[in-house]
């Protein structure tokens, strides 16, 4: 089965309620989704339609799509590779443009079309689509706080460098197919493994001899590309996850970051770190509704 992952521009709310758009893409974020996910999907609102030419390049390799979200407005302006300029109150259409302030309205229906599209999407396919935020928590337009996981890969997964041509990747997940499938089946699994068993600590340690042979094979794999590598992390929130039998309990026995062995990571401070906690998220959430955010770790300590 093919995985999809909806994902947000690079943006922040502010405390005054406004937005501060940072760019459309987080282009580390987006390599590392375009490698291991088949299909990227970025809503397209309508008070500021924004767009980048990565976008475009991979809407025209058919990997990536745009969803019309919201009311037909007419665009009032249009901004070509812009920086530092304030939008409240306008609808505009921008390309290419970086440190934009937004006002309330458009920044709600941004966070609105991530939340809805991947409503609508994963109506139709259940169970194939994530979310991803550019952010270290969940942005929802109605947070409630519930029960949730978190799990992170810390340190341990090889994506493409920044500044790595899109088409090598497009390239190389062509012929390296089986491979990415099989390690993103595994991490299935491993969400799945941990998260129902009911003794969470051998879970865990049972789950460690497998990664060390996935991560084994996904290296090699890489290193056999002309992709220059980097290690980074991978870290997930599990929603709607309130009135699962024990998950609290089970979950308590690795709450804390635990690291793994060198010879998985290939350095030091690396490990995988699950927990159960209160997490703020959409009070619409989709039973274990899963959301890709970035990791805030500096390290293991």
């Amino acid at each position: 089965m093919q995985r999809g992952i909806v994902m947000s521009p690079k943006f922040t709310k502010l405390p005054t309620g406004d937005v501060y758009f940072e760019s459309a893409v987080d282009s580390a974020e987006l390599l590392k989704y375009l490698l291991y996910w088949d299909q990227i999907e970025v809503p397209k609102s309508s008070i500021i339609q924004f767009d980048c030419s990565e976008f475009k390049f991979l809407e025209q390799a058919g990997v990536l799509s745009r969803t019309p979200y919201g009311n037909n407005h007419q665009l009032m302006c249009h901004f070509d590779r812009s920086h530092q300029i304030s939008l409240k109150g306008s609808t505009a259409l921008i390309n290419d443009c970086t440190k934009i302030t937004l006002d309330r309205n458009a920044g709600d229906e941004i966070v609105r079309a991530h939340d809805d599209v991947h409503m609508l999407l994963s109506t139709r396919d259940a169970g194939v689509w994530s979310k991803a935020q550019m952010s270290s928590t969940i942005v929802t337009s109605n947070p409630v706080n519930k029960t949730g996981v978190e799990l992170e890969l810390y340190n341990l997964l090889p994506v493409p460098s920044v500044g790595t041509d899109l088409n090598d990747v497009l390239e190389f997940k062509s012929k390296r197919h089986d491979e990415l499938l099989a390690f993103r089946i595994y991490l299935d699994d491993l969400y799945q493994s941990i998260i129902n068993s009911a003794d969470i600590p051998r879970a865990y340690n049972t789950e460690m001899n497998r990664l060390e042979l996935a991560l084994r094979n996904l290296n090699r794999t890489m290193n056999e590309s002309k992709i220059r590598v980097v290690i980074d992390s991978l870290r997930s929130l599990m929603s709607g996850m309130d009135g699962i039998i024990g998950l609290g309990a089970g979950l308590a026995g690795i709450a804390t970051l635990l690291g793994v062995s060198p010879l998985i990571a290939g350095m030091s401070g690396a490990g995988i770190g699950v927990a159960s906690k209160l997490i703020p998220q959409s009070s619409n959430a989709i039973p274990t509704e899963l959301t890709y955010v970035k990791s805030i770790r500096k390290s293991l300590k």
